[in-house]
């Protein structure tokens, strides 16, 4: 038996759900083959700030309603042993928390939302193999629970199985990344302690001799905690079992120890592989790597689930722009596994660095060894720009803060925050002027035909993407398009505006021309055009 749809899933955990929602959004049909039945466990509780996100996919309230309100973090991290906490203060809008959860019913969420949408779920369908043509991925082969076999083709491929990653593995495309654990030891616990009142949530990271533990507080009444170490303690491991040798990590620790000295096991620790890699591909001819499957850095900073719900909706608004025909596959591919690999390097950069700030237990070969492997490299500049950008910048400001970082990355965290808000001030003065001037395209700013996500459909467009290394704009809109494509270096804003407006329909004139006038103004501010007067090019 074979059958066609818009995309085929491989997975029903976060990425591949958010793959499915969005694509049945946009109108496409979705085919997701999950191996297992659900729900099922899963570790990976503690999430950042993803509201936006989960309002998106259509499951925020449900979440809100369920798990555990995490309203920051604490940790023994950084020059001494002493406890700092951060919180989600810095949230815009009425929750400022995020959320812990029990990744057996938040997965279960997530697929039901995806059958809720439209798309077709089917459980114990374990993929076995992708369907090739010409180096092309234009479906897959399952079998089921019962062993029965079939076939499904699509114009997309989205391998959403986790660190199983069949196109991966087909291909070769995992980079083991040695520097970071790869070894995590957990249990769940009844009875533990917790912090007081509304902190009652909060995740707890504590540095022990061995590599350093999570506790995370569940809405179930137990806290998942959990020892991220070295291969090299697998001796160990083997010689004691689990249970003799988290209990021995745990009696290592200080906070750690006293929350959990009243509490019991309710089930046995599980261990489990954790080491880091990347992809050298993230999206080739018919397919796209999301979450997990194309990148795992390290739970450190509790990235996982969010980079695979936004790696899903980025890939279902590609399984979108293909199935309607609005942009070339080659550009989708490209600009799919830019995204992503823009990402991972972040996070990676990111990770690292909380790593190189923890000088607790120095001394202990977990540490000692990511310190004279990291050295004393600071955080480069273009990945504070970065997060100075983001929404959870104030968040990683305050927690590098507590952690005793150095004075002069806070000084540029800070310098590159006044710098937007100067953009911003600079981009309202530009907007005033009158549209004499006449705009100029410096040498150092690129301007070419792209991709990019549409903030207000969620959907790819094509357009203009105008940067200089330091800053990307894109441009979507038509009119703005060939007004920018228009600049000449001669002719005034007004003229440029005067002859796009040709082309329009008389009833939208005014709208275009104030977008025109104001998109110019954004330009200007960022730095992409310069003005010069009139006089100055007809002199």
């Amino acid at each position: 038996m074979s059958e066609t749809w818009d995309v085929v899933i491989i997975g029903g955990g976060p990425a591949g759900s958010a793959t499915a929602i969005t694509a049945q959004q946009h109108g496409c049909r979705a085919l997701v083959l999950e191996a297992a039945t659900f729900p099922r466990h899963h570790v990976g509780e503690s999430l950042i700030d993803l509201w936006p996100v989960l309002t998106t996919l259509g499951v925020a309230e449900e979440m809100d309603a369920t798990f555990q309100h995490k309203r920051g973090s604490c940790r023994i991290w950084g020059r001494e042993p002493v406890l700092h906490w951060t919180d989600f203060g810095y949230v815009k809008g009425p929750r400022k928390y995020s959320l812990q959860v029990e990744r057996s019913e938040f997965d279960l969420v997530l697929l039901r939302r995806a059958q809720a949408t439209g798309a077709t779920v089917r459980q114990a369908h374990r993929v076995t193999d992708i369907l090739w043509q010409d180096g092309r991925a234009v479906g897959v082969r399952y079998r089921t629970g019962d062993g029965a076999t079939g076939e499904a083709r699509a114009p997309l491929v989205v391998d959403a199985s986790g660190r199983g990653s069949l196109i991966a593995r087909t291909l070769g495309l995992h980079v083991v990344d040695p520097f970071y654990p790869d070894l995590s030891v957990y249990g769940y616990y009844q009875g533990a302690r917790r912090f007081d009142g509304d902190l009652a949530g909060n995740l707890f990271i504590e540095a022990v001799p061995w590599g350093w533990f999570w506790y995370i507080p569940l809405h179930t009444g137990e806290v998942s905690v959990g020892l991220v170490c070295d291969r090299s303690s697998r001796r160990r491991l083997q010689q004691q079992g689990p249970q003799a040798f988290l209990a021995e990590a745990v009696a290592q620790s200080t906070m750690v120890r006293e929350l959990l000295s009243a509490a019991t096991l309710a089930r046995p620790p599980i261990v489990t592989a954790s080491y880091g890699y990347t992809s050298t591909r993230y999206a080739g001819p018919g397919w796209l790597l999301t979450g997990d499957t194309g990148f795992f850095i390290d739970p450190m900073w509790a990235t996982g689930v969010a980079n695979a719900l936004s790696d899903g909706l980025l890939a279902g608004a590609v399984v979108e722009a293909m199935a309607s025909g609005r942009a070339e596959e080659g550009d989708l591919i490209a600009y799919y596994d830019d995204q992503v690999r823009k990402k991972s390097e972040l996070i990676d950069t990111i990770v690292k660095f909380v790593y190189r700030c923890n000088r607790v237990h120095a001394d202990q070969p977990f540490w000692r060894r990511r310190h004279e492997t990291l050295g004393t490299q600071p955080l480069p500049i273009e990945t504070i720009r970065r997060i100075a950008g983001q929404q959870w910048g104030a968040y990683f400001r305050a927690a590098i803060q507590a952690m005793g970082v150095d004075e002069p990355i806070l000084e540029y965290m800070d310098e590159e925050s006044r710098r937007i808000e100067r953009r911003g001030e600079r981009m309202g003065g530009a907007a005033r002027e009158p549209a004499t001037w006449v705009p100029v395209i410096p040498a150092s700013v690129s301007v070419r035909r792209g991709v990019d996500l549409e903030g207000a459909t969620g959907r790819i467009v094509p357009g203009l993407e105008v940067g200089n290394g330091e800053t990307r704009i894109f441009v979507s809109d038509p009119y703005a398009v060939a007004a920018a494509e228009a600049v000449d270096g001669r002719r005034t804003l007004r003229e440029i505006i005067s002859d796009t407006l040709v082309t329009a329909p008389a009833h939208e004139h005014v709208g275009i021309h104030f977008r025109l006038l104001a998109g110019f103004a954004y330009l200007r501010s960022q730095g992409l055009v310069e003005a010069l007067a009139a006089a100055e090019v007809y002199a």
